[in-house]
């Protein structure tokens, strides 16, 4: 049996999500499931960099997030993209 000793409530949070991201990562992997991309994925997959992503993020392109780590989804990414004009501002 796994024995775990915590010293507070935000290590306890941290520690769940930090297990809840392993298996989540496993799930995606071993079912070759398309999900949601992590922030390099998302900058490659819209051939910009990742500082360009957070400026993305502060102009309002969605994402979401467990804990610290953010996720992006495909295809609303490019639909923000080309909604809000973006490459007019460029």
């Amino acid at each position: 049996m796994l024995e775990m000793k915590f010293v507070n409530e935000d290590e306890i949070i941290e520690r769940l999500y930090k297990k809840l991201e392993e298996h989540i990562d496993k799930i995606v992997v071993s079912n070759h499931i398309e999900g949601p991309l992590n922030q390099l994925q998302i900058a490659k997959f819209l051939t910009v960099s990742t500082d360009t992503i957070l400026s993305y993020e502060r102009l309002g392109m969605p994402y979401g997030h467990i804990g610290k780590r953010k996720f992006y989804d495909r295809k609303m990414c490019m639909d923000w993209q080309t909604s809000s004009k973006i490459y007019e501002l460029i």
